[in-house]
């Protein structure tokens, strides 16, 4: 009898070490669990980041061309305003084409 109570008293041991070791194992399932999902939500953020990302730098090179050929219009602008600045002052000057105008 009294090697049977022995007995039971082990089989209770390691039934309780069993059940820590399986409560350990869930909790460690759980916080794989929970890592996994914010690594799933991390990917989703960059994943969009890198769109929004791609997106700004796409635009800022249409506004770059944009940029650049208003300021090529203004180049252009600029030289026909000073070669008009030119003529309407040697028209001023000029007696061939008329009387200096006041």
């Amino acid at each position: 009898m009294k090697d049977q109570t022995q007995g039971d008293n082990d089989l209770e041991f390691v039934i309780k070490q069993h059940k820590k070791e399986i409560w350990e194992y869930k909790k460690k399932e759980s916080d794989w669990e929970e890592t996994k999902n914010q690594l799933e939500g991390t990917k989703q953020i960059v994943s969009r980041l890198t769109e929004t990302l791609n997106d700004t730098k796409q635009q800022l090179n249409e506004l770059t061309a944009k940029a650049q050929t208003l300021r090529e219009i203004n180049h252009m602008h600029e030289t026909l305003n000073a070669s008009l600045r030119k003529e309407l002052n040697e028209a001023k000057t000029n007696p061939k084409i008329g009387a200096p105008v006041e």
